[in-house]
């Protein structure tokens, strides 16, 4: 059975397309292609139709590189495909996928940014799934740490960040 946290992976892939940046007319199309790759991909995912969903969100991922490497859409495909294989438990996959997302986010937001502190807790989740506990406590660490002093420390994001590290 998939674990509840993953169960709502359409519906953050559909938050996340909202939040993408705009595009000029020339790239309207490659843009409006990622989006319904995106929604193919969360639909396959919410069907667990893995294989299907791993493909579009492989194809998502080449329409957000059109966009150049650094791109919200790139960061938004490597997080989503980061929690496909967490939901399929692949988790050095998931790994690389979140890894190369934190890369993105630290070259284009400041290091007490809520979006630097999701990419941490992603990547923590992923190498705790690989049994690297030590290395995920300092990027769980952080992401408590800002998650707490940006929304204080009853938020939902600070709680996650808080099981992570064994504290709840």
């Amino acid at each position: 059975m998939t674990p509840p946290r993953y169960r709502h992976g359409a519906l953050v892939v559909g938050i996340a397309l909202l939040a993408a940046t705009g595009t000029s007319a020339f790239g309207q199309m490659a843009d409006d292609l990622w989006k319904t790759m995106m929604l193919k991909a969360a639909s396959m995912q919410s069907s667990r139709d893995y294989a299907k969903a791993e493909q579009n969100f492989g194809l998502a991922m080449r329409e957000a590189e059109h966009f150049g490497n650094e791109d919200t859409r790139v960061v938004t495909t490597l997080k989503a495909q980061g929690d496909l294989f967490m939901e399929e438990t692949k988790f050095a996959e998931a790994e690389a996928a979140f890894r190369r997302a934190l890369t993105i986010v630290e070259n284009s937001s400041q290091e007490d940014s809520p979006d630097r502190a999701e990419a941490n807790l992603k990547l923590a989740r992923a190498l705790i799934g690989l049994g690297h506990g030590s290395a995920a406590i300092s990027l769980a660490a952080k992401a408590v740490s800002v998650y707490q002093s940006t929304y204080g420390g009853f938020d939902t994001r600070a709680a996650t960040a808080h099981c992570a590290l064994g504290d709840a």
